[in-house]
């Protein structure tokens, strides 16, 4: 029985005074991790004692889309102008593709630069921003690291407007967790097809990378928490670190089993690239020479994380 139900983890913590931040309760299950849609991978962290939950599939390289922009712009804050230093911030808060390009072209080493200084080993730098791949840990470990640096990029995440460059919303996904306070979103150029939220509050970071539309992305970072709970903690009692509470009493949560959809969409997943071919063919010329075919994300073969496709660039992806 017990490996059809999860269990919602408590723990007896020492609670502090009232400065003490907040953090949003994450579900976990039995096994210590994030059950939510096979669509998407989340990655958790909660910072004061960098205690870290999340999917089976947090360590899978997916497409960056526009989170890379996350790992471009520390590099300009670092060794670009006053002037990129700005536009640099203006990317990051309106998703603004321009100025990816401008960046990417001005400092090639940009992206990889950041993932050695960070040590983000899931991701790989195909040498184009806008087929980059990352992984919902990566990204949960950059913001962790970046904000015990005070790194300008967390100072820019708080300034994100509410629509992006290209017209697109950017209130979804993580970003609807109580306690935040700064998000980057990022999403494919059919726009329903990949969306993906990086968001953080003072006491945690957390990113939600979906295959499906940011109502999908939405849905299953709300469906790996508990409904407008917080806590407050900075360590349990014995010392190990704080996990999730309510009330001062163990939850029982039943995990879905897996549905026909989910063993459907898992045999189905590998042809996904196809698909999004098939779909880019239906979109009338016009439209498609500004609003190129996007790449469905995939999780990678394991020879594949250490050798870079040296073919054409693909069209960049938007947000």
């Amino acid at each position: 029985m017990i490996r059809r139900w999860g269990i919602l983890l408590i723990g007896l913590l020492t609670i502090v005074g009232p400065t003490a931040q907040a953090s949003p309760v994450v579900k976990v299950g039995t096994d210590g991790q994030i059950h939510s849609s096979i669509r998407t991978a989340i990655s958790f962290t909660y910072s004061p004692t960098g205690w870290h939950t999340g999917t089976a599939n947090e360590h899978d390289p997916m497409a960056a889309v526009s989170l890379v922009k996350l790992y471009i712009a520390d590099y300009v804050f670092a060794h670009g102008t006053e002037l990129e230093k700005t536009l640099a911030t203006e990317m990051l808060q309106t998703s603004n593709d321009f100025y990816a390009d401008y960046f990417s072209t001005k400092y090639p080493q940009a992206i990889r630069t950041t993932l050695r200084l960070y040590d983000l080993d899931d991701s790989i730098d195909t040498g184009y921003w806008g087929t980059m791949m990352t992984s919902a840990y990566d990204v949960a470990s950059y913001l962790e690291q970046a904000k015990r640096k005070d790194s300008p990029v967390i100072e820019a995440m708080r300034g994100v407007k509410p629509v992006a460059a290209d017209g697109y919303k950017q209130d979804y996904g993580t970003s609807v967790l109580p306690q935040v306070v700064g998000s980057k979103f990022g999403w494919a150029n059919v726009r329903n097809s990949y969306n993906a939220s990086a968001s953080f509050g003072a006491d945690f970071s957390v990113v939600a990378l979906t295959i499906g539309s940011a109502a999908d992305n939405t849905a299953d970072v709300e469906e790996a928490f508990v409904e407008g709970e917080t806590f407050n903690a900075t360590r349990s009692v014995d010392g190990s670190p704080p996990l999730p509470v309510l009330d001062g009493a163990t939850a029982t949560i039943p995990l879905r089993p897996p549905t026909a959809m989910d063993r459907l969409r898992t045999r189905l997943l590998p042809n996904a690239w196809k698909a999004s071919q098939l779909q880019s063919r239906r979109i009338p010329r016009r439209v498609k020479e500004l609003t190129p075919s996007v790449v469905i994300p995939m999780s990678q073969p394991a020879e594949s994380t250490t050798s870079v496709p040296t073919t054409a660039q693909p069209a960049p992806r938007r947000g």
